[in-house]
């Protein structure tokens, strides 16, 4: 999942922040959702829909591969 949330400490105007560039911090976490998003659609193709829940609609800490 991904979300959008004020910057702490800050009040910026909320359509800046939404159509503002991302950070570097922000770019890692959208490269692993990404990563996660191709790994899930991979193993629906191979394995189907029920094997890829089971293995990824888990929390974070204990999620496979």
């Amino acid at each position: 999942r991904l979300g959008i949330g004020a910057k702490s400490g800050e009040a910026p105007s909320l359509r800046d922040y939404v159509l503002g560039d991302f950070s570097r911090a922000e770019m890692k976490e959208i490269d692993a959702a990404l990563e996660k998003a191709v790994g899930a659609v991979e193993r629906i193709l191979e394995y189907g829909p029920a094997a890829a829940m089971n293995v990824y609609n888990v929390k974070s800490d204990k999620l496979e591969e």
